[in-house]
Order: structure tokens, then C-alpha cells, then sequence
């Protein structure tokens, strides 16, 4: 496999679980303290603004850079979260024909559906660097990379230790300052 392809698919697995985390989490600390809807969706806002930070510190956005990265990147992040919801219903439909003992011509039609999306998937995180690139140096767009992988890294940490401040930096943009 190609390192691009590599990246490609770390990028996309960081993604699935940052928003799997994003949700149990979200869920386990509503359920916890009985909090209304609107304290969820706080609980996102804050998630998502810490995001926005830490990417744009970790990047080192300019104002300018900002104001045309985030609208490529928000936009992006809504096409990524369609592909990875049909990669996920994809799943769920492979394991249900397995679960139904189904015939093995069904199983390979939900298999070739469930490898088409994740196809289609992979193709679409390969081409985001070409979108990037329109808005962001190379060099940008690989702290990009670098900073959602710390993200989510940090995000597992606050799962695993609930209450835990983020652990220290290793390297990076904070230890050049």
C-alpha cells in the first residue's frame, strides 16, 4: 500500500472515531447527569470550538489563511461525514446478511457494496489535498494532517481519563514557541 494511501486511510479512520468518541462520549455524559438536548448540543459547540482552535494554533492560520481554509475544510467535513455514514450503512447491512445466514451471492453483493463505499471514501479523503492546496502551502497542509491526528489523540486521552487535562504536547507547534 502506498504511503499516500496509508495517510489517506489513517486520516479517514481518525475521522470515524474523533466522531465516534464525539458521540459515545456526548452520550455517556448526558446520560450521567440527565442533561437536557441542548446541553449536548453545547457539548458539540464546545468539542467543535476546541477543534477550530487547537487546528488553526496547531496550523498556524494567518486571519487571511483562515478565512479562506475554513469554509474549504467545513465544507469537506460535510461531504466526508455523507461517505462515512454510507460506509457505515454498508457495514450494517454486510453484518446483517451475515447474521441472516443470507446466500453467498447476497453476501458478496453487500460485500462489493461495502467495498465500493469505502472506495468511494478513500477517494475522496486522496482528493482533499488537492483542495487544500488551493487555500494552503504544502507545508500547512501537513500540519493540518498532524494536528487532526493530536486532536484526536487528545480526544482518546479525555475519553480513557474522563475529567484529564489534554496530555502534553510531544514536539510540534507548542515546542518551537
Amino acid at each position: 500500500m502506498s504511503v499516500y494511501m496509508n495517510r489517506t486511510l489513517k486520516i479517514a479512520s481518525a475521522v470515524v472515531l474523533t466522531l465516534m468518541l464525539a458521540s459515545i462520549s456526548g452520550f455517556a455524559q448526558q446520560q450521567r447527569q440527565n442533561q437536557a438536548p441542548a446541553a449536548a448540543n453545547a457539548w458539540r459547540d464546545r468539542m467543535r470550538s476546541e477543534m477550530i482552535a487547537f487546528y488553526t494554533s496547531e496550523i498556524g492560520l494567518t486571519p487571511a489563511e483562515a478565512q479562506v481554509f475554513w469554509p474549504v475544510h467545513n465544507q469537506a467535513e460535510q461531504e466526508q461525514m455523507k461517505l462515512i455514514q454510507k460506509v457505515g450503512e454498508a457495514y450494517m447491512a454486510l453484518e446483517k446478511a451475515l447474521d441472516s445466514k443470507a446466500s453467498e451471492s447476497e453476501i458478496e453483493a453487500k460485500l462489493q457494496a461495502y467495498n465500493k463505499a469505502i472506495d468511494a471514501r478513500n477517494q475522496f479523503d486522496a482528493s482533499l489535498m488537492t483542495r487544500y492546496g488551493k487555500v494552503l502551502s504544502k507545508e500547512k497542509i501537513a500540519r493540518l494532517y498532524v494536528a487532526e491526528e493530536k486532536f484526536r489523540r487528545n480526544q482518546i486521552h479525555r475519553l480513557h481519563v474522563p475529567g484529564a487535562p489534554n496530555p502534553p504536547q510531544q514536539g510540534g507547534r507548542q515546542a518551537q514557541r
